[in-house]
């Protein structure tokens, strides 16, 4: 018998949204329930639920206008049994979520189910520059692994500062998969499951204190989409926060501010601190008598006032400074809130993704530009993201099969791509390389090669240029050695290859199997040795593995620089010309100068 599920999508006028996310739940080829509670709304969202015409989706209506959170509350009381997960009405599902949830219950007993945060931006969306982009796209993960829920609590406590940690790393309802008798259990002892205005944050810290460990997944299941309609952009952007669905955000809440953050003569609506909300949590679950850590209030104070030049606009960074100012009247700490306020000026920004405020603390996600795929919105986004999540895990599983490289292959991949099959070239054609010779290739990579070739087992005087132009400047060479270089094999220069070349000497070339190069009459051509790794699993598998131990200042782009199929997967995708590297692997082609 399969493990009872559904997801729970909560929604208010999402008409032009909820059809997609609606068929990314419908994909999942298993048997599972899809309720939609829809609060009142206006447009035709209820026409476009009923016309999927599917018997795993159930339409309920709430009898009048709620509030996000008495929403969520409602349609909880809708659900069976079983495992539930909370998925926004612009958001989607991703290939495969469902079969994955209940393999990890399956396997694992967990209760408690995190999964990573996959962002996707509607065309729609008021800032431009994030327009069809995907944020944080988790790669090379494991499949999955516990999570200590205390420890977890208290590091998102410590790292306020750095506050996407919580959003990244606790068990909320939204982007979790949760126990539905857990809930129960606290609905029993205290009337409502949620009490708070952010169910979000709120149930991230709830589902937390429940358990001593939750499960955290390596794959995503479910996307998070932001849409000009999104509750984030009701809340927080400019010119959208006296709008109806802003309006519509804060109705009928019933849970204030926790007095010792947020004065009573602040505006109930609106909080531009996301410390401050965060900490709301922590002593809203704690009054519930479960455990949470404690949260300095200095510490609140310091990350809101740091955090606030992160805001892109001016009304939003005061916003800030108004939260921080009445937090350092009910504790006492004007002096210090003012000198902090001074270190901190408001900066404009635009068109700025702020790296540090999305990348502190999850160093394994990127960004990835989703307007050359096409999509049209969260449905064919998540056909496309699923294709590569699955690369991913299929180099990750290889990954774990490839047995380590050599401390001298390591070596050489601090300098990049080019420095590993430099190294797999000479020592794939070491035999080749003995006696006098000339190594073209770029600076970077002069010392290492220097220190390779100059190995007993391999030649005795070599010299290195940084170009092909500077070959023809010696003479009886025994070998010439061009890593990746195929425009050194322009006519003019296989000419001075071969005139500096001895009657017996070698040019040996690095190149792709599919672009064997073409020396003419000057040289016949010996062997070609294919690379112990090619560079369509093998180089890509090397350069994660040897990624990971680099110092994170040496750390730029990992799907462009170690994902090789991604990059051709991507290449392909994007309509643009296929990246050659898919094709084949790298080889070492021997040439023996002619004798003509």
């Amino acid at each position: 018998m399969s493990i009872p599920l559904t997801i729970v999508i909560p929604t208010r006028n999402r008409g032009h949204t909820i059809g997609d996310t609606l068929r990314t739940c419908l994909q999942q080829p298993d048997d599972f329930q899809i309720l939609v509670c829809d609060n009142v709304s206006e447009d035709n969202t209820e026409e476009v639920v009923r016309g999927l015409a599917d018997s795993r989706v159930t339409y309920i209506r709430t009898p009048n206008l709620l509030g996000m959170e008495r929403n969520w509350e409602y349609a909880l009381t809708h659900v069976k049994d079983g495992y539930v997960s909370i998925v926004g009405s612009d958001d989607g599902l991703m290939p495969g979520a469902v079969s994955m949830l209940r393999k990890a219950i399956a396997e694992t007993g967990a209760r408690v189910i995190r999964t990573p945060l996959l962002h996707y931006y509607w065309d729609n969306y008021p800032e431009p520059e994030y327009e069809s982009m995907t944020l944080n796209l988790p790669v090379g993960q494991q499949p999955w692994w516990w999570v200590d829920s205390q420890e977890e609590l208290r590091l998102c406590a410590e790292r306020i500062s750095h506050h996407q940690r919580f959003f990244r790393r606790l068990p909320s309802l939204y982007n979790s998969c949760i126990d539905l008798s857990l809930l129960r259990e606290v609905k029993a002892k205290h009337g409502d499951i949620i009490v708070s205005k952010m169910p979000d944050m709120f149930t991230a810290t709830l589902c937390a204190a429940l358990t001593e460990r939750y499960l955290f997944m390596g794959v995503p299941t479910t996307m998070n989409a932001m849409s000009g309609s999104s509750n984030a952009v009701a809340q927080f952007l400019r010119g959208h926060l006296t709008n109806a669905d802003g309006r519509h955000f804060w109705a009928e809440v019933d849970f204030p501010y926790d007095p010792q953050l947020v004065e009573e003569s602040a505006d109930p609506n609106i909080v531009f601190s996301l410390p401050v909300l965060i900490a709301d949590q922590y002593l809203k679950v704690k009054k519930l008598g479960y455990p949470v850590p404690d949260i300095p209030f200095e510490r609140v104070l310091r990350a809101t006032v740091e955090g606030a030049p992160r805001w892109r606009q001016r009304e939003q960074y005061d916003g800030a400074l108004a939260i921080a100012r009445g937090l350092a009247r009910i504790h006492g700490m004007q002096s210090l809130c003012e000198d902090l306020i001074a270190k901190h000026p408001f900066v404009p920004r635009v068109g700025d993704r702020h790296p540090t405020f999305f990348n502190e603390e999850e160093k394994a996600y990127e960004y990835l530009d989703m307007r050359p795929f096409r999509t049209t919105g969260v449905f064919s986004a998540s056909v496309e993201l699923g294709r590569i999540c699955q690369l991913h895990q299929q180099q990750a599983e290889a990954q774990a099969k490839l047995p380590a490289l050599p401390k001298q292959a390591m070596d050489f991949a601090t300098v990049g791509e080019e420095g590993l099959l430099t190294w797999l070239g000479v020592t794939t054609a070491g035999s080749y390389l003995c006696g006098k010779g000339l190594v073209c290739t770029n600076q970077n990579q002069n010392l290492l090669l220097h220190r390779l070739l100059k190995a007993p087992s391999l030649a005795s005087d070599v010299q290195f240029v940084s170009g092909s132009d500077k070959i023809g400047a010696q003479k009886d060479l025994e070998f010439i050695l061009v890593p990746r270089s195929a425009e050194l094999l322009a006519a003019d220069r296989v000419q001075a290859a071969a005139t500096s070349l001895k009657s017996n000497g070698r040019l040996v070339v690095i190149h792709l199997a599919d672009q064997l190069p073409d020396c003419g009459t000057a040289f016949t051509h010996d062997v070609t040795l294919p690379l112990k790794l090619d560079a369509t699993e093998g180089v890509a598998l090397a350069l994660a593995r040897w990624w990971k131990r680099l110092p994170e200042g040496r750390k730029k782009t990992l799907l462009h620089l170690s994902l090789k199929p991604l990059a051709g997967y991507l290449a392909t995708r994007m309509g643009g010309e296929t990246s050659r590297r898919q094709h084949s692997g790298w080889c070492v082609s021997v040439f023996t100068r002619s004798a003509y």
